[in-house]
């Protein structure tokens, strides 16, 4: 084997080894991506819902999903009908 053939392989494997390390970066990009979307799909369906969470003001009583206040609540009330057992509606 000449001196050129060995120069000549050794360039071959080299622009091999290059092409290789390429793809290489390019396919840990392409699995990090990939991680990132999977970790994100799991916090999704498995991850804590702020449906379920409950949320508690500093004195420990839960917050009202309404905004009524204490008033307002009176003034419905007081609109409520009570239902009397001993009515009869006539036809």
């Amino acid at each position: 084997m000449q001196l050129n053939d060995k120069d000549m392989i050794i360039e071959k494997q080299n622009n091999e080894l290059t092409a290789l390390r390429n793809e290489n970066a390019v396919l840990k990009d392409a699995l990090a991506e990939l991680q990132q979307q999977m970790n994100w799909m799991k916090k999704q369906i498995f991850g804590r819902k702020s449906e379920k969470s409950c949320i508690l003001m500093n004195d420990g009583k839960q917050l009202s999903m309404f905004s009524q206040t204490d008033s307002e609540k009176e003034k419905v009330s007081d609109k409520e009908e009570t239902i009397n057992p001993n009515y009869s509606q006539s036809d």
